[in-house]
């Protein structure tokens, strides 16, 4: 005899077991009758749990909450920097040039400024230096008789015991000077041949014929509180004799000492180059 389990799966989900048996070697009789069919078998134990199934799509958005209200507004931020100034505009187009006006004729040539008063003369009495030039003065080109230099003498700077010595220089401008050069000296209360007084008529002279070109001339005067004393003489030195010349000189008041130059020819030109007055005393 031979015995089988065999299994058998419902449709409910539960497996029942049954028991299969056959007998072997023996005769089969005639059949007898069928035995009563067996009661149910006990339901058999729940099977287990199935596997979770898969998830669910996920649900639609939920629609967008409303705006929340503004902040309030932040502090104003501290003022920008001041941009550069901007670089300078281009210079306009100049204007043309209005035509140049006529020259006016030239006017005649001024007379020399005065010079500075002298200082006072020293306590000791020594020897004085008045004033002096190193330079020409106004120049004579006509035969008009010509201030060239002037020294002012102030008031007061002679005493009633005094020797005034004047040097002055004559020169002919030009090689082609050939005429006669005349030259004056005077005295006068003010820079100006107008009025003024000779201090010696002698008119000192240097020939022309082109030879002559500078000429040195010297005079010394006594003074003795009225009037200057000297001699009239051609000669340009005082090596020499000569008439006596006396001329008044009012020691209170300013006197100028004038140096005048003259051309005895119309072409030529004159001029005095150098003075210097001393006084003693």
């Amino acid at each position: 005899m031979a015995l089988n389990n065999t299994q058998l799966n419902r449709l409910d989900g539960i497996t029942k077991e049954y028991v299969d048996f056959s007998i072997s070697g023996l005769t089969a009789s005639a059949g007898g009758t069928s035995g009563t069919s067996g009661t149910s078998g006990i339901d058999g134990a729940n099977g287990p749990s199935g596997t979770s199934g898969s998830s669910g799509s996920s649900g639609s958005s939920g629609s967008s909450g409303t705006s929340g209200s503004s902040g309030s507004s932040g502090s104003s931020g501290s003022s920008g920097t001041s941009g550069s100034s901007g670089s300078s505009g281009s210079s306009g187009t100049r204007g043309t040039s209005g035509s140049s006006g006529t020259s006016g004729s030239s006017g005649t040539s001024g007379s020399s400024g005065t010079s500075g008063s002298s200082g006072s003369s020293g306590s000791n009495g020594a020897m004085k230096l008045l004033g002096f030039s190193g330079v020409v003065g106004t120049p004579s080109n006509s035969t008009n008789n010509v201030l060239s230099h002037s020294l002012l003498i102030s008031a007061n700077t002679l005493s009633s015991n005094n020797i005034l010595q004047l040097v002055w220089r004559m020169k002919r401008i030009g090689a082609s000077n050939a005429g006669q050069i005349f030259s004056r000296i005077y005295h006068n209360t003010s820079s100006s041949l107008t009025g003024a007084t000779l201090l010696v008529s002698t008119i000192f002279t240097m020939n022309g014929g082109s030879t002559q070109f500078l000429g040195y001339c010297e005079r010394n005067f006594a003074y003795d509180g009225t009037s200057l004393i000297t001699y009239i003489n051609a000669a340009f030195s005082e090596y020499t004799t000569g008439t006596i010349q006396t001329t008044a000189f009012t020691k209170t008041q300013d006197n100028y000492i004038i140096f005048a130059i003259q051309c005895g020819n119309a072409a030529d030109t004159a001029n005095i180059d150098l003075y210097k007055i001393f006084l003693y005393g």
